[in-house]
């Protein structure tokens, strides 16, 4: 092996690598922007849910209290 075979070798596995290091970065923001939408989502959902009649939101119960 000569020396320019040897230096792009190297070269392409520091290519490699900081191509890995950022894609990992970037993925945590992914995920972390991907759960805050998901938290979002959910509380506008369990919002909605609470504001309709009884009638439609089989998650609420009446009491009636015999006299």
């Amino acid at each position: 092996m000569d020396k320019n075979t040897l230096l792009g070798i190297l070269a392409i596995g520091a290519i490699l690598l900081g191509f890995s290091f950022y894609n990992s970065k970037q993925n945590e923001k992914f995920q972390a922007e991907k759960h805050r939408q998901d938290s979002i989502a959910a509380v506008k959902i369990a919002s909605e849910r609470a504001f309709q009649p009884a009638a439609e939101n089989p998650t609420t119960t009446t009491l009636t209290v015999a006299a």
